[in-house]
C-alpha cells in the first residue's frame, strides 16, 4: 500500500444484490497490481449465488467532428483492458440496524487482484481508469456498474521528479502531466530556478518504465532567446536540446539520504553535458 493512501471504500446497487467494494489503496502507480475484495449481499427473494465479473476498464475523451452539426464535439471513450470471474469467495455473515432492530445477512466476500500495465494511462483530465462489475445472468438493470480509481506515475519517474525539484530546484507543472498514447511516455514539465532562467526556458521529461524496473527517458531543454539569431532559430525547433538517458531500478529505488544526493549528482551532470552541446 502506497504511504499517503488509505482503502477506497464504495456500496454500489446492482440488479440481484448490494456490492460492496473495497480497494487496497487509493492511489495505484503505473504496472501496479489493482487489489482490494468485493463483498455481495443477495437482495430479498433472489438466488444466493449472484456471479460477478470485475475489470480495469480505461476510459479518455476525444475531439471529433460532429456528423450532425459539422461543428467538433468531445466525446467519452472506454475499453476494458483485463477481466476476472469473482469464482472463489468467503461466506460472512453482516449485520444491519435497520428501524431500531438488529438484521444478520449472509453475504459472500471475494478478493480481486488485477494488473495495470507498464507504461499505461495515468489519471488526468482527459482520461483515466475505472474498476468495472458486471453481473453475469441479471434478471433486472442495472446488471453493471463503474468506480474510478486514480493512477498515477510510476513510483521510480516520481523519484526522479523529485530529485529535479527538490535537490535541483526546478518547479514541476503539475498541471502539464501527461500521457503520450501513442508511445506510451510519461511527459513532465518544469521551470528552471532563478539562477537558471536566462539560458532555460522550461525542461521537458518524457519517462519510459523498460525492462526490470529500469526507466528510459529523453531530457529536452527549450534554451531562452538571447540574440537576433536565436530568436530565428526557435522558429526552426534549433532551441531544443534533446539528450536521451537511462536509470537503472537500483539508482531510482530511494531510501536514504545519500542515495538521494546520487541520484540528484547524476541528473544535474545530465543537464550540464546538454548545455555545453553546441
Amino acid at each position: 500500500m502506497h504511504a499517503d493512501a488509505e482503502g477506497l471504500e464504495k456500496k454500489l446497487l446492482l440488479a440481484d444484490a448490494e456490492v460492496v467494494l473495497e480497494f487496497d489503496d487509493a492511489v495505484y502507480s503505473q504496472g501496479d497490481r489493482v487489489r482490494g475484495h468485493v463483498t455481495i449481499l443477495p437482495h430479498d427473494g433472489t438466488p444466493d449465488d449472484v456471479i460477478l465479473k470485475v475489470g480495469l476498464r480505461e476510459i479518455w475523451t476525444s475531439t471529433e467532428d460532429d456528423p450532425e452539426t459539422g461543428e467538433l464535439t468531445t466525446r467519452s471513450r472506454g475499453s476494458l483492458r483485463s477481466e476476472v470471474l469473482l469464482d472463489k469467495g468467503e461466506h460472512k455473515s453482516v449485520v444491519r440496524h435497520e428501524a431500531g432492530s438488529v438484521r444478520f445477512l449472509s453475504a459472500k466476500v471475494y478478493r480481486f487482484s488485477l494488473p495495470l500495465r507498464t507504461n499505461c494511462r495515468i489519471t488526468g483530465d482527459d482520461g483515466g481508469w475505472q474498476l468495472a462489475i458486471h453481473q453475469q445472468e441479471a434478471r433486472a438493470i442495472p446488471d453493471f456498474a463503474r468506480v474510478e480509481f486514480r493512477v498515477r506515475p510510476a513510483e521510480e519517474f516520481l523519484a526522479l521528479v523529485a530529485a529535479v525539484t527538490r535537490g535541483l530546484r526546478f518547479c514541476e507543472v503539475e498541471s502539464e502531466r501527461s500521457w503520450d498514447v501513442d508511445s506510451g511516455a510519461t511527459v513532465f514539465r518544469f521551470l528552471p530556478p532563478a539562477v537558471l532562467k536566462e539560458q532555460i526556458e522550461t525542461l521537458e521529461l518524457e519517462l519510459r518504465q523498460a525492462e526490470g524496473g529500469a526507466v528510459k527517458g529523453t531530457i529536452t531543454l527549450d534554451l531562452e532567446e538571447t540574440s537576433i539569431g536565436d530568436y530565428f532559430k526557435s522558429f526552426l525547433g534549433l532551441q531544443k536540446k534533446v539528450r536521451s538517458f537511462q536509470y537503472s531500478k537500483a539508482e531510482l529505488s530511494i531510501t536514504n539520504p545519500a542515495e538521494k544526493k546520487a541520484l540528484t549528482e547524476r541528473f544535474a551532470r545530465e543537464l550540464e553535458a546538454l548545455l555545453e552541446l553546441d
